[in-house]
C-alpha cells in the first residue's frame, strides 16, 4: 500500500472515532484499544477497496500496527486520542508524521 495513501486514511479514521475527553491524560486504556482498532480496520477497508490481495493487507496492516505499538508511548497514543476527539487533524499528523516512514519495514520488496 502507498504510504502517503495510509497517512490520509489514518488522519481521517481516528479524526472520527474519538469521543471528547477533558484532557489527553482523561484517555483510558479502552478508548487507547478503540483507537489502535479504527487504526487498524481502516488499514484492512482500504487495501480491500483497493482489491489488494487479503493476506497482503493483513499482514502490512498488522505491522503497521505493531511498528506504532513499538514507537509510541501510551502518552503519545492519549495525545493521539484527544487529538482525534477535538479534530485537530492536522496536530495529529504532525503526530504520526514521523512515524510513517518506519512503515517501510511492513512492506515486502517487490
Amino acid at each position: 500500500m502507498k504510504l502517503r495513501v495510509l497517512a490520509a486514511l489514518l488522519y481521517c479514521a481516528f479524526s472520527g472515532a474519538a469521543l471528547a475527553q477533558k484532557s489527553a491524560s482523561d484517555v483510558t486504556e479502552a478508548q487507547i484499544r478503540q483507537y489502535k482498532a479504527t487504526a487498524e480496520n481502516a488499514c484492512l477497508e482500504s487495501g480491500k477497496s483497493r482489491g489488494d490481495p487479503i493476506a497482503r493487507v493483513t499482514e502490512f496492516c498488522k505491522c503497521m500496527t505493531g511498528v506504532f505499538e513499538k514507537n509510541l508511548a501510551r502518552s503519545d497514543w492519549q495525545q493521539l486520542y484527544f487529538l482525534a476527539s477535538e479534530k485537530r487533524e492536522k496536530e495529529e499528523a504532525n503526530m504520526l508524521g514521523p512515524h510513517m516512514g518506519k512503515l517501510r519495514v511492513c512492506t515486502p520488496p517487490a
